[in-house]
């Protein structure tokens, strides 16, 4: 499997035989998770116009509270007379997407294959993946 990023297009191998890509804030001091928020959906997009989604796996894993917490204890907006927040908006989205969304889990180490992590609880545990893009505190 070979990735290369250039601006905002993603140009993949096409003879993938299926992959797991993990995006999200990583670092438990990350503050920038619509970042990694729009860099999923970037890739779920690119992946889809080229024919190769349904050959991804893609999991954002995130130190939010809740999916689009941003930090702020989320957001809400009104839309066609109803409130909404963006637990639900993201939410809907992702399910939409096919993206697995693991928050409230802070990454510690990370090796080849292995992302190490540990929730609010305090339970360690891993998750395996093929490509990365966490960001840093």
């Amino acid at each position: 499997m070979r990735i290369l990023i250039a601006e905002d297009e993603a140009i993949i191998a096409h003879d993938i035989k299926g992959i797991v890509e993990r995006f999200g804030t990583g670092h438990p001091g990350a503050t920038c998770q619509g970042a990694a928020l729009e860099y999923i959906s970037n890739i779920h997009k690119d992946l889809v116009k080229r024919r190769l989604r349904s050959k991804a796996d893609l999991v954002y894993l995130s130190n939010e509270r809740a999916l689009g917490d941003f930090g702020v204890g989320g957001l809400r907006a009104r839309y066609k007379g109803r409130l909404t927040s963006s637990e639900e908006f993201i939410g809907a989205v992702y399910k939409d997407y096919g993206i697995t969304a693991l928050v409230q889990r802070g990454v510690h180490q990370v090796d080849d294959k292995t992302i190490f992590w540990e929730d609010y609880a305090g339970n360690m545990g891993e998750t395996a993946y093929d490509f990365a893009m966490l960001i840093s505190p």
